[in-house]
């Protein structure tokens, strides 16, 4: 989580507030090879994983959201049975939709500014699924568009869509806190613009390493 991150001045809090928690830090394996030397705090060697959980999100080793996905599909799996329940017991169906918004809608929507951009189409639709299935229980003589339209109208991805441009509007103020994130713009030396061009410098990295390449940052540029 360290490597070559600059902290600047400005944040609140300082690295040495970590001192006394070593023992619940954690580094990632590389898949390929194992040249980076292990990180050490106080004496302690940091343990390494392939994947960890950093604040209710997993993150991976191999930079992609396999692993986050089926997390989050482990935990609302289980809060779906509620929803049967309920319909088994006469509750509203308003009612109802509320409790899914709460309990599972939010759950699937958890910090996806973090890691919409870098979805898959399969890990998309996984994910979809799960509203599927619950509002095919909510409402049982509608199809899918119908039961959006009367109840979240909203898809998955595109209320995560919406989500994660909401939120780079507000990081692109320069009151945010998260406004350093933001690559420098992009400068063009030719006066000739034929279709829309991408405002900010991208960090060179490796064809695989998509989450990097298609981030927050790049994926809302366009918007």
């Amino acid at each position: 989580m360290f490597h070559g991150t600059k902290v600047p001045r400005e944040r609140k809090f300082s690295l040495w507030s970590f001192r006394s928690l070593e023992r619940k830090c954690r580094g990632t394996k590389r898949p390929v090879t194992d040249d980076i030397p292990l990180i050490c705090i106080n004496g302690r060697h940091i343990k390494r994983v392939v994947s960890f959980e950093l604040l209710g999100v997993v993150i991976s080793s191999d930079l992609t959201w396999d692993a986050h996905v089926s997390y989050i599909l482990s935990k609302t799996s289980k809060r779906i049975y509620c929803i049967l329940n309920l319909c088994k017991a006469g509750v509203p169906t308003r009612d109802i939709v509320y409790i899914y918004c709460s309990v599972i809608r939010s759950v699937l929507a958890y910090a996806c500014p973090v890691w919409h951009p870098g979805l898959t189409s399969k890990l998309s639709k996984d994910i979809d699924r799960v509203q599927k299935r619950c509002l095919r229980i909510i409402f049982l003589q509608l199809s899918y568009s119908e039961a959006l339209d009367k109840s979240v109208h909203n898809r998955l991805d595109t209320r995560r869509e919406e989500i994660t441009k909401q939120i780079f509007r507000q990081i692109k103020s320069l009151t945010h806190p998260l406004h350093y994130l933001i690559p420098p713009p992009k400068v063009s030396s030719s006066q000739m613009i034929l279709r829309p061009t991408y405002p900010y410098q991208i960090p060179k990295c490796k064809k695989k390493l998509d989450m990097v390449k298609n981030g927050t940052v790049k994926s809302t540029s366009y918007k």
